[in-house]
């Protein structure tokens, strides 16, 4: 088998695993208690950011590919990257999935349920859920679903930002 096919399936399960933890997690302690786990919440929320910038960096260097604002010079190693990401990118979205839950479980609280930090976040999560669901129902290859799927990705930027400021 090749390396990058086991990588892809090793980051399938440490997303499941990871999703799992979360589950227990939440509702073992963060509902019962109040939970707030510290800097976990920020560690994976760190992460979260990290692993949707590479899933909204495969877009922008297909884009850029295509609108030609890539020098000649450096557009070999640009389709590379696109290359890897593009065949990771199922993989890391079922990452970010599972510290999408696990980052919930750490920061889950009923006090200020409805502040401006925590609506942006549910926000967010909302748009990321609907970007996953429409990319999951891809298979039917229309371009509009395309287009659909990187708007909302690219709608989830702004509270996103305003998650991470407030």
């Amino acid at each position: 088998m090749d390396t990058h096919k086991k990588l892809r399936g090793i980051l399938y399960v440490l997303s499941f695993v990871i999703g799992v933890v979360a589950v227990v997690l939440f509702f073992m302690y963060s509902i019962k208690s109040d939970g707030y786990f510290g800097d976990l919440g920020e560690t994976t929320g760190t992460l979260l950011g990290i692993s949707l910038s590479l899933e909204m960096a495969l877009f922008l260097g297909v884009y850029s590919i295509k609108k030609k604002l890539i020098p000649q010079s450096i557009k070999k190693y640009v389709v590379l990257v696109i290359k890897y990401l593009r065949f990771y990118h199922r993989a890391i979205g079922a990452f970010a999935v599972g510290i999408l839950l696990l980052h919930y479980a750490f920061t889950f609280s009923l006090k200020n349920l409805f502040s401006f930090h925590r609506m942006t976040g549910y926000t967010t999560s909302l748009l990321v859920v609907t970007v996953i669901a429409i990319g999951l129902l891809l298979k039917i290859n229309t371009k509009s679903m395309y287009k659909l799927h990187y708007t909302i990705a690219f709608i989830a930027i702004i509270p996103f930002l305003l998650h991470i400021i407030s």
